[in-house]
């Protein structure tokens, strides 16, 4: 099933068609004119997904996708109601539980400082923020494998992170202390799970969690690639043939961290029962990811219906990492509950998201223990598609008047402040080389984010790829100018900065700004050679597509209408 992108809105406060029209109509973008006539300018969907080669085909609600590392949040639930009924303690090193061959380690020596809360808020120091997946054909490891890097694995070892600021003792970092997100830890959790159980993975989190929210269209099994029926195919930047994920998907056997499949067929008629599932009706109906939402705030309420009792809930929803706090002492404060991130909502309420990244797929659960939710879902992986879903989200939230969700510290909830974009030609326009940075430290070594870049007046394309990125003034700043490479850009950070002057030899050169290494304090600047100037030319490749948004309110479903969009490809003259 080639080229399909679906967005199922989940709200739950709908009051008629004005107001699926005006989350329709109203999306804030990314790009946040400040100081200009189009400071509060808002764009429609169809724009924005122009805007942003994010074109979708015909799809129905049975549409399956890769969830991604929302397969953490699952996991998790799992995990805590092994420790509700007693078998599990959070505050037990993981070691005491693994009988297989693994134990948590650091350069061979084992290390029994990972308890299983540092697992379930990514503080355990362990290494492995995401597995990559695998092929059509690639073998699969065994989750041993994957843990001690063998066989036919991808990853990096499942250890300790090192410190490299630990020059005498060569040690590692203390887990407890900071955030770091970890698939690695999911996937030793998976192993923990299973040696304590003497089950699979599949089976527990099937019984524990899936049937006991009902999702019947949801699953950790590793799919087969001629099983296509109903299934959207992954893709990086757009739905051209040229971006498509070799063989249609990876394949994650990494099930806890990155493993889910689901759909999102009833997520909109959760509104229709929220007042059921809220008060614990056995009548509610609820499915697949949304059901999910419902289950936590279920948990809140103590409902009888939920997956965890309101302790666990209360646990799962409290952030772990307070600076200054806790044994050892957090050194910073964190965004992590035991699963979800969560924040502060309105009254006594609490906002837990999870984002779910796999390679050609995106898609962002949040849900508020009130009963408030949103569920999205795409066959376009992160680098694209996240903004997007961080534009429709503020959309929701204003049309819906969720103030706290506007407000709340959500990671895909960013805008990047900036100027109105240049008009072409500008003087330093043309294919830069970048330069490999040389950073001189143990274990980081030479930073060169790509060989070649094109810069236009307003856009920048890595490396001849099909994707393109836009690029504008920088807000308050002169000369600088802000790519949208990433949904977690701040200009305060000055992360993807980049500035351009007079150079004798090819006219211009660039500096584009990478962060700040941690272990030294070093600013990360790579140099931009400029190899020749020219301009771009955008050709526009018409193609019939649409997008299908379901909006659910107390009376029935709400089906926004498919757009016709343009989906562009693009040339350069040099």
């Amino acid at each position: 099933m080639m080229n399909f992108m679906k967005l199922i809105i989940l709200t739950l406060s709908v009051s008629g068609q004005s107001l699926k029209e005006a989350v329709e109509d109203n999306l804030i973008p990314f790009e946040h004119f400040v100081g200009t006539e189009r400071e509060n300018e808002t764009k429609s969907l169809a724009e924005r997904m122009e805007h942003w080669f994010v074109p979708g085909e015909p799809a129905t609600a049975d549409i399956i996708y890769q969830a991604g590392t929302i397969s953490s949040f699952l996991s998790a639930l799992t995990a805590l109601k092994y420790v509700e009924n007693g078998t599990l303690n959070l505050e037990t090193n993981i070691n005491d539980y693994l009988t297989s061959n693994w134990k948590m380690s650091y350069k061979r020596r084992q290390d029994n400082r990972v308890k299983l809360k540092h697992l379930l808020s990514h503080s355990g120091a362990v290494t492995v923020d995401k597995f990559d997946g695998y092929t059509r054909g690639q073998a699969l490891p065994t989750l041993q494998q994957t843990l001690s890097k063998s066989g036919p694995a991808n990853n990096p070892k499942v250890e300790l992170i090192e410190d490299l600021l630990d020059i005498i003792f060569n040690g590692p970092f203390t887990p407890g202390t900071q955030e770091d997100y970890s698939s690695g830890g999911f996937a030793a959790l998976q192993q923990v799970l299973e040696d304590v159980t003497g089950q699979s993975f599949r089976t527990i989190v099937q019984q524990l969690v899936l049937d006991k929210a009902n999702m019947s269209s949801s699953s950790f099994a590793i799919r087969d690639y001629t099983d296509i029926d109903g299934i959207a195919f992954g893709h990086h930047c757009n739905s051209s043939e040229e971006s498509a994920i070799p063989g249609n998907w990876n394949t994650y056997p990494e099930s806890a961290a990155q493993g889910l499949w689901s759909n999102v067929r009833d997520l909109a008629k959760l509104v229709i029962n929220v007042a059921k599932g809220k008060s614990g009706d056995a009548g509610s109906i609820l499915r697949d990811l949304a059901k999910l939402v419902i289950n936590v705030a279920k948990g809140k309420s103590g409902d009888a219906g939920s997956i965890l009792n309101t302790q666990s809930t209360d646990s799962m929803l409290t952030i772990q990492l307070k600076n200054g706090q806790g044994n050892p002492r957090a050194t910073e404060d964190g965004t992590f509950g035991l699963g979800p991130e969560v924040v502060d909502g309105r009254a006594s309420s609490k906002w837990f998201f999870n984002t779910g990244y796999s390679e050609g797929y995106c898609s962002e659960i949040i849900g508020n223990t009130d009963g408030r939710g949103l569920v999205m879902m795409s066959n376009l992986d992160c680098d694209r598609s996240h903004f997007l879903l961080g534009e429709l989200f503020r959309s929701v939230a204003a049309v819906y008047r969720w103030e706290d969700a506007a407000s709340a510290k959500v990671d895909f909830n960013t805008r990047l402040p900036v100027k109105l974009p240049l008009e072409s030609p500008q003087p330093w326009e043309g294919l830069y080389k970048a330069e490999p940075y040389v950073t001189g430290i143990p274990g980081v070594g030479v930073i060169q984010p790509f060989q070649n870049v094109y810069f236009s007046a307003t856009t920048a394309q890595v490396d001849q790829d099909v994707c393109i990125y836009y690029m504008y003034p920088c807000a308050n700043l002169d000369n600088v100018y802000c790519p949208t490479f990433s949904i977690f850009q701040d200009v305060d950070d000055k992360l993807g900065q980049l500035t351009f002057s007079p150079d004798g030899a090819s006219g211009y050169k660039g500096e584009l700004y990478m962060g700040v290494v941690p272990i030294v304090d070093v600013e990360v600047k790579v140099s931009l050679t400029r190899m020749c100037g020219g301009h771009e030319r955008i050709e526009w490749d018409k193609r019939s597509v649409s997008v299908t948004i379901a909006l659910s309110h107390p009376q029935g479903l709400i089906s926004y209408p498919s757009i016709s969009l343009m989906n562009a490809r693009k040339s350069l003259s040099i």
